[in-house]
């Protein structure tokens, strides 16, 4: 049997916190730019469309420099639990016949044409490359059971993440890869049950998941070439998404989990090195920056409610933009490739006739 999940780290934020996997894949798309709240009105959001199909969208992807409604962007859904597809995003909406991805769960685009897909089917890994609609690589992976995301820098130069079961006890795993590789392996990290996200602004990457076994400890890891260094982010359990806005700054959401509950958690990585943490709102564990201050955080109006986007600047909240046509809980993707363009996607609607339920998802772009 194939499974497919939601991009999740070994001790998921989502699980912790009492959501089941399937319950949470939800997308928001932006309410109307005259529904903001005034302190939102910096976030304007176009029209939702609904991607074809009843699918359950996980990431999204968009090649950097090129607005979301000048360019294809990928997004990978979820058909089934034994189903996924890479659908093209033309100029912010959704075409129909999308090619498989084999395990797809996360995306990441080099260019407007080219996209790494990442995933894992029956405990085996698997990568892809896709020229447009086409299949036109697929690499074997050694090393690792599970591929949680995938960023790329320049020249597409990649690193997957994810962990490996085998022997035992999960430990964290990173795989550098190329255009040009047939086959990789997949690199342990000591101290670390598994990364979760990972960013690449640069040939350095920065990805983030926990540490462990024992007491959990957040953790963010920097990545060049085949070495990677571990730095702890204290007052946290987990850190579960990453992004970065600038070369030597990325922010990343995570929580912290406690005998009064869990708080999810941003804080700033310098070179890598996590920051004091702050308090963010509850349901949001997906992230974008555009700078090394501005990020978009999505959460939720409540646990299945309306999707919105946060923007927070240097940590703090500075205004939120409720997703109107996005019903059920918190979007699950959002890329921005410029300062002032971004695209989410998730869930319009849940559907549960008995054993066939099935999800209706979409996307929405974003000026900000």
């Amino acid at each position: 049997m194939v499974t497919l999940t939601r991009r999740t780290a070994t001790v998921s934020l989502a699980a912790t916190i009492g959501l089941a996997a399937t319950s949470i894949a939800g997308v928001a798309a932006p309410a109307a730019a005259h529904h903001a709240s005034r302190a939102s009105r910096s976030i304007h959001a176009g029209k939702s469309h609904t991607i074809p199909g009843r699918v359950s969208p996980l990431a999204i992807a968009c090649a950097p420099g090129h607005p979301v409604t000048h360019q294809t962007c990928h997004a990978v859904v979820q058909a089934s639990n034994s189903s996924a597809f890479l659908t093209p995003v033309v100029k912010g909406k959704p075409k129909s016949s999308p090619p498989a991805a084999t395990g797809g769960i996360d995306v990441a685009c080099p260019s407007t044409t080219k996209c790494l897909v990442v995933g894992s089917v029956n405990q085996q890994p698997t990568m892809e490359w896709f020229n447009g609609n086409t299949l036109s690589k697929t690499v074997t992976v050694h090393g690792a059971n599970y591929l949680q995301g995938v960023a790329c820098s320049s020249g597409s130069r990649c690193v997957a993440v994810g962990y490996t079961t085998v022997g035992g006890a999960a430990k964290g795993v990173f795989i550098p890869v190329k255009a040009s590789s047939s086959t990789v392996t997949a690199k342990k990290v000591a101290g670390v049950t598994g990364l979760q996200d990972v960013s690449c602004p640069t040939a350095t990457c920065v990805a983030v998941g926990s540490t462990g076994p024992g007491t959990s400890v957040g953790a963010a890891i920097t990545i060049k070439g085949k070495r990677a260094k571990v730095h702890k982010a204290h007052g946290t359990t987990q850190l579960a998404a990453v992004s970065c806005g600038s070369a030597s700054t990325c922010w990343a959401i995570g929580f912290a989990q406690t005998s009064k509950g869990v708080t999810t958690k941003i804080l700033k990585l310098k070179s890598g090195k996590p920051g004091a943490s702050k308090r963010a709102p509850q349901f949001g564990d997906h992230l974008a920056c555009t700078t090394s201050t501005t990020c978009y955080l999505l959460t939720a109006t409540s646990q299945y409610g309306k999707g919105k986007v946060e923007r927070f600047s240097g940590g703090r909240a500075k205004g939120s933009t409720t997703l109107a046509k996005f019903h059920y809980g918190a979007p699950d993707g959002i890329a921005c490739p410029t300062k002032s363009s971004c695209i989410v996607t998730g869930l319009f609607s849940f559907h549960n006739p008995g054993a066939s339920f099935y999800y209706i998802g979409g996307v929405a772009s974003l000026t900000v």
